[in-house]
């Protein structure tokens, strides 16, 4: 593999190095939307709809981490809320043994730790809070800086059209390509019927179309075009 991939990059043209430092940029930008989309777990057309964990995307992870994520990303919480421990500690469901053995896995100084757990579940002590670490969409921060409403209409105007999407062509409303060739593509899909939605013009958002109709026509391009455009740092992604 190593060979061939030598062979490879010496028959490629010679790349400058802003060259490199951008495909290199790109790349990673790419390598972040798949890991992004590989936590939202998979959605099947209203035909062959399955249920699936919404937890899926997490499975990688140890509980305590998907549950920082899953706080901050989403505002959700994965485990019960602390009176639900309390009640089971004052049924006797689990003891100073457990409590112990649970800080010693998660802490350092397990002692003290131990020492914090059992006044949460006496009542006698506040239960510590973490701060989440919240990071704003661009539309988000743009309604924050603006006091403005986009990011919710988005949100709608995106649902509304991923639900005609998936139907497959049973909504009343059929979109351009359900049953042909174009359905294998979301985004070129979605584009060429955003490029004839009024919807988000008439609440105010004007040139959207013609927008969207400059967008490059490959995904990984308009994803690379969108956050170079807004300077979204590897750090925000």
């Amino acid at each position: 593999m190593t060979n061939t991939m030598s062979t490879i990059d010496r028959s490629l043209p010679a790349m400058s190095t802003a060259e490199r430092v951008a495909s290199d940029d790109q790349r990673t930008i790419l390598q972040d939307a798949h890991a992004a989309c590989g936590r939202i777990p998979p959605l099947w057309d209203l035909r062959n709809f399955v249920a699936v964990n919404p937890f899926l995307g997490f499975a990688g992870q140890t509980l305590d981490a998907a549950a920082r994520d899953i706080a901050d990303g989403h505002d959700a919480a994965v485990l019960p809320a602390v009176e639900t421990y309390r009640s089971r500690w004052k049924a006797g469901e689990f003891g100073t043994e457990d409590l112990a053995s649970s800080a010693r896995r998660a802490h350092a100084r397990s002692e003290a730790l131990e020492a914090v757990l059992h006044g949460v579940l006496r009542g006698d002590r506040e239960t510590p809070k973490r701060r989440r670490f919240v990071v704003p969409t661009a539309a988000e921060h743009f309604d924050a800086m603006h006091g403005t409403e986009w990011s919710q209409r988005f949100v709608k105007s995106i649902a509304r059209w991923c639900s005609v999407h998936a139907s497959r062509g049973e909504a009343a409303w059929s979109v351009s390509g359900a049953h042909g060739p174009s359905a294998s593509s979301l985004y070129s899909s979605w584009r060429e019927s955003a490029e004839h939605d009024r919807t988000l013009e008439i609440d105010g958002l004007s040139g959207l179309r013609r927008f969207v109709a400059s967008l490059p026509a490959s995904p990984e391009a308009a994803l690379d075009f969108a956050v170079s455009s807004l300077g979204i740092r590897s750090q925000l992604r």
